[in-house]
């Protein structure tokens, strides 16, 4: 009995040992320690965020005005070349060999004379035919446009055509049909890249 009633009344004197935290303060003190630190990690990293943002922007621009550019100049300034604007080269294959892009192999041919690698590219017509029936020694007749690609537009082998030139012009031209849609959606990329890193700019 005497030790329930100083039990009692050592609870008496303390009576804050029986009442529970309010669980809304409890999360209210988070929420504002959250809100401090949260505060001052915004205060010490936004800076640097907002400048690596606005050179990521300017790089995109950069890239985007750069390759739209050239696809509209390759679309409606480099036409494709006509027969007569090729190079006629009537030389003996001196190596074949492949060339590989994007994990597609073509045919590249060395001619004896001359220090160009010609390409007869995947996407042409039957590039299977000019690596089955080509081979070094063989007197072959190219069309190339030895100012720009170095790609066979045409190729004869003892005089008999393996590849005409039409066929190829016309895959080259169904190849690039949407290099203009293209190049206007990278410009329109590029402008909307460039607003947005001008509105960063005058906000810090």
């Amino acid at each position: 009995t005497v030790w329930r009633s100083s039990r009692l009344e050592k609870t008496e004197h303390h009576p804050r040992l029986h009442q529970r935290r309010n669980p809304d303060e409890h999360h209210k003190c988070i929420s504002a320690a959250n809100g401090l630190f949260a505060g001052l990690t915004f205060n010490s990293r936004s800076s640097t965020c907002v400048k690596m943002g606005i050179l990521k922007l300017i790089a995109v621009t950069v890239a985007c005005f750069w390759c739209g550019g050239v696809l509209l100049w390759r679309s409606f300034v480099q036409s494709l070349p006509r027969r007569d604007q090729l190079e006629r080269i009537d030389a003996i294959v001196s190596e074949t060999s492949f060339g590989t892009y994007a994990n597609a192999r073509f045919p590249v041919l060395r001619l004896n004379g001359r220090t160009e690698t010609f390409e007869y590219l995947r996407w042409f017509p039957n590039p299977e035919r000019i690596s089955n029936e080509i081979k070094a020694g063989d007197q072959v007749t190219i069309l190339s446009d030895t100012d720009r690609n170095v790609w066979i537009w045409e190729i004869l082998k003892n005089g008999k055509a393996l590849v005409a030139y039409e066929d190829v012009h016309a895959a080259v031209r169904q190849n690039n049909r949407f290099d203009p849609y293209f190049g206007l959606v990278l410009l329109g990329v590029g402008a909307l890249c460039s607003y947005q890193s001008i509105r960063l700019r005058t906000k810090t």
